[in-house]
């Protein structure tokens, strides 16, 4: 079983991220941390698993322990000099009625039911690997930047130099950052 940690600053999550290391899994929504019940997640994930039929979400932790992004208020949706600035744990729901582009409303819009959209974030649509990743693709497009803290401090990254490395998060994704049109 594992622990559950729920931190209440970026701080206080950067302290956890260095005490735990790669034994910590970070949640925002929780949709990535579930497997099909019935493969196992051998076929697929959650209720993407579109191989199997019957019962799909059950959560699964594959950590020792789960740190949960929630108390962090990442939920801001704003513009900025002409940057639309999201927070990683901006649900799909809030994204789908926000004033950003069309094709961005539209991308959170359509993916999964209402009860996903309800929980599902940006920042995990993001991180999460095949088959997911809908507002990942339009972000990608939008030349979207990635602004990650973690124990060894702030850093930045390019969204399409991120998934052409295949490279894993320096730390807990905080926001992204595109251009507003």
């Amino acid at each position: 079983m594992a622990e559950y940690l729920l931190p209440d600053s970026l701080g206080e999550a950067c302290e956890m991220m260095a005490a735990h290391g790669r034994s910590l899994a970070i949640i925002a929504g929780g949709t990535s941390a579930m497997r099909c019940r019935t493969c196992r997640g051998k076929r697929g994930r959650g209720i993407a698993c579109i191989e199997c039929a019957g019962p799909r979400l059950v959560s699964v932790p594959n950590s020792s322990f789960i740190m949960d992004i929630q108390r962090l208020k990442l939920t801001h949706i704003e513009a900025v000099d002409g940057l639309l600035r999201l927070g990683a744990g901006v649900n799909m729901r809030s994204l789908s009625a926000a004033e950003v582009p069309y094709v961005l409303r539209q991308a959170a819009r359509y993916m999964g039911g209402p009860a996903l959209r309800n929980v599902a974030t940006v920042g995990g649509n993001i991180l999460a690997r095949q088959p997911y990743g809908t507002v990942a693709a339009v972000l990608l497009a939008m030349d979207a930047e990635f602004f990650f803290s973690g124990p060894a401090g702030k850093q930045q990254m390019d969204l399409g130099e991120f998934y052409a490395a295949s490279a894993s998060a320096p730390g807990l994704l905080t926001h992204i950052e595109c251009p507003e049109t």
